[in-house]
């Protein structure tokens, strides 16, 4: 029940990307690892010494450093969830309020963001001027209150609204902020957040703001916002921080920006964030060319996103053979290969989560409904790994409010930490 509490806490605590890399920066500093800045030389890496680097203040690359090493050990993960991001002038004004325009982030269930409590929280860039120089100072900021809400219109209005509407981002996303006029959004930023010098612009997101809970008559399901993927993204990372000296391995965590939107971005899977850091350490291990393309080649990487387990609702949407909540993680395939498990991967993972006696299950979509696809396979397009794709099994994917198995979240997290802690076992 422990680890239940430490993930609610970490996801109430992370409502955007940016708070969850801001979380993690705080948690691993805690224990005892040192964070390196990208624009410094990583000099003097020290043996067995824990260190970190955060890109754009949302993506985060973690490592505990070895000089003596099998191979790498990668738990590769998201900090992003679908919710609204605020326009860059977001204020309007209608029926004497004041509203909050946006547009959705990823692919969410919109009406789930209607009728329901929303926060308003991520970064914030100041621009201070200090003599001649300019600085730009960033805040990663969090409301942490029911600020705003979206109103449905009443079904007097809208008759039709339970055999399906169709809601228009444009016009249906608007939230209600206020019932006195704000003129200015950067002046309402700066006294609300209390920022120093003038806001230069801004990454600011509505979420869902209704707390975790259990729920079940045995409580044992788990109710949140943002199960997908922060679960995966808090569960590897303390596993990684438990297997710190228990490993053989180099072990690496990851932490990507911008899965929901497609990873092509700065601090995205499909960036060559990963493959700068692994240069670096690289030239820090005084590796060639040669040696260093043959450890990557007898590593291993879990990319790790939530998986579908079937609505016992609609049993007909799903493949014959699904997968449930509670009965273990997940390894998914796809014919198409939108995800990066195959026979040789899928073993090696097999074999260690048998060899801890951690349960597991296969997932496939129907195979004539397509279904969508996670940041492993864009990855492997900058660092060629063997990966595998699991996940925990959870309902309403991309709702601002979905469900899962507290179980599965014990069973992620030793799943994780037996990769970092065990032998590959050898090809033949």
């Amino acid at each position: 029940m422990e680890l239940t509490k430490e993930t609610i806490e970490f996801i109430k605590s992370s409502p955007t990307a940016f708070n969850a890399i801001y979380n993690m920066r705080s948690i691993l500093l805690e224990h005892g690892f040192i964070e390196l800045k990208e624009e410094e030389a990583f000099s003097d890496l020290k043996d067995h010494q824990g260190y970190f680097v955060i890109r754009n203040s949302s993506s985060l690359i973690a490592f505990n450093y070895r000089k003596d090493y099998a191979n790498f050990i990668f738990a590769l993960s998201h900090s992003d969830s679908p919710c609204l991001k605020l326009k860059p002038n977001p204020l309007t004004y209608s029926a004497n309020v004041t509203l909050l325009r946006s547009e959705p982030y990823g692919g969410g269930i919109y009406s789930t963001f209607l009728d329901t409590p929303l926060n308003l929280s991520g970064r914030i860039v100041s621009k201070i001027n200090s003599g001649s120089d300019i600085e730009l100072k960033t805040y990663v900021v969090d409301a942490n209150e029911d600020l705003c809400f979206i109103p449905n219109l009443p079904i007097h209005f809208n008759r039709d609204v339970n055999k399906g509407y169709e809601y228009n981002p444009n016009k249906d996303l608007n939230a209600v902020l206020s019932s006195d006029k704000i003129e200015s959004f950067p002046n309402y930023l700066k006294e609300k957040f209390s920022i120093e010098g003038d806001i230069a612009s801004f990454d600011l997101f509505l979420t869902n703001h209704v707390e975790p809970r259990l729920s079940g008559q045995k409580r044992e399901y788990i109710l949140s916002p943002r199960l997908d993927n922060l679960t995966s993204a808090f569960l590897s990372l303390k596993a990684f921080i438990d297997a710190k000296d228990a490993s053989s391995c180099f072990p690496v965590y990851a932490c990507f920006n911008n899965e929901e939107v497609g990873s092509l971005t700065y601090q995205g899977a499909n960036s060559t964030f990963l493959k700068d850091i692994l240069n670096r350490i690289k030239v820090s291990l005084n590796l060639n060319d040669d040696k260093f393309l043959a450890s990557l080649s007898s590593s291993f990487a879990l990319s790790i996103d939530n998986a579908h387990a079937i609505n016992p609702n609609h049993p007909e949407i799903y493949d014959a053979n699904p997968v449930y909540m509670g009965k273990g993680v997940v390894i998914k395939y796809n014919a198409s290969e939108k995800y990066t498990s195959n026979a040789l991967s899928a073993s090696i993972f097999k074999s260690i989560l048998d060899k801890e006696n951690i349960p597991y299950q296969e997932f496939t979509n129907r195979s004539d409904l397509p279904g969508g696809s996670t940041l492993g396979n864009l990855l492997q397009s900058i660092v060629s790994l063997k990966m595998v794709d699991i996940g925990i099994g959870q309902l309403a994917m991309h709702s601002s409010y979905e469900s899962a198995e507290v179980k599965d979240l014990d069973y992620m997290y030793k799943a994780v930490l037996a990769c970092y802690k065990n032998k590959l076992p050898k090809l033949i």
